[in-house]
């Protein structure tokens, strides 16, 4: 019989690449528009449109692959004119994906 061997994934923390969008954008991912505070109509979170749109099934310690590049070009095919918002925050994403010399796609991890 074989020996079972352990497996590691390697992955970066997703509020890691949140706070370097953040640094590098002047602006919060979670309220977008500037409107702060609550569930405010039209504050354009990043985050609830990652769980409405990117990320099936996001649970505490979830890895997710992201793919700004692709998701962006998503975007752009679905010419979303509300969406526009999102299409800035990706771009600043692969800003930081090149500025850190990552592959186009990587694995996440989601925890809280």
């Amino acid at each position: 019989m074989s020996k079972i061997k352990l497996k590691t994934i390697k992955y970066y923390d997703y509020h890691e690449l949140v706070k370097a969008v953040e640094t590098k954008s002047g602006r919060k991912v979670r309220d977008w528009s500037g409107r702060q505070g609550g569930l405010v109509r039209g504050r354009q979170d990043f985050w609830l449109y990652i769980l409405d749109n990117l990320f099936i099934d996001v649970y505490n310690g979830s890895i997710k692959e992201f793919s700004p590049k692709e998701e962006l070009a998503n975007e752009k095919l679905k010419g979303i004119k509300e969406n526009l918002w999102v299409q800035e925050i990706l771009e600043y994403f692969i800003q930081v994906f090149e500025e850190n010399n990552l592959p186009d796609s990587v694995k996440i991890m989601i925890k809280w």
